[in-house]
């Protein structure tokens, strides 16, 4: 994904409505949208919540995929804003080493 696609989503305003209404929004689109909010927007615009949100959409579509496991556990050992987040994060393995 580009800077510019980032960019113009964030000239043009984000709106997560269509992903949460489209059941055809695929494993790659929901990750791309995390990432959009959680790193490529600049710091004073991100949102870690929203962008969990996406993650975690992305997680119970496919939750052995090591892309997305990777994005969450980065999300949850970064951001302080992520409530619980070396919880969740501790949760997250313990279910790969279930798995």
């Amino acid at each position: 994904m580009s800077i510019n696609y980032a960019l113009a989503i964030f000239l043009n305003g984000f709106s997560s409505s269509h992903f949460e209404e489209s059941e055809a929004f695929h494993f790659a689109g929901l990750i791309r949208a995390g990432e959009i909010l959680s790193s490529l927007m600049p710091k004073d615009h991100r949102d870690y919540l929203a962008a969990e949100k996406y993650f975690r959409m992305a997680w119970r579509r496919m939750p052995t995929n090591s892309k997305i496991n990777h994005k969450l556990g980065t999300l949850y050992a970064t951001s302080d804003e992520v409530p619980m987040s070396h919880s969740s994060l501790l949760g997250l393995f313990s279910r790969l080493i279930i798995s």
